[in-house]
């Protein structure tokens, strides 16, 4: 499962807390983060091509990773997005990935 989420300027920097946040593993409430285990892309719009302030988090995952944890990052200025803007945001980190996978290939070769 796919899941790609529109974040807001104002939202970005507890977003991203949330999303990198430490394993906390000391002390009664212990937590591991998820979704840093996980792995997600984070990417500003206007280096995906798109003219529109805000960042696109894009993340692959179980259903059951997404019921488990979408909630730390279910606030105002975050938005899942579907459709046909999902499968173009989507395209473009796939597409960006896979350049730069590209890129280090030839710094081996």
């Amino acid at each position: 499962m796919e899941k790609v989420y529109k974040i807001e300027p104002k939202a970005l920097k507890k977003a991203k807390k949330a999303l990198e946040a430490e394993d906390d593993l000391e002390g009664e409430k212990q937590h591991i983060n998820q979704w840093k285990r996980q792995g997600f892309d984070l990417r500003d719009a206007e280096s995906l091509g798109f003219k529109e302030e805000g960042s696109y988090l894009y993340v692959k995952g179980s259903e059951e990773f997404f019921e488990e944890n979408e909630e730390e990052i279910d606030y105002e200025g975050v938005e899942e997005i579907e459709g046909e803007k999902k499968e173009e945001v989507t395209q473009k980190i796939k597409e960006e990935k896979e350049k730069a996978a590209q890129g280090m290939g030839t710094i081996f070769d």
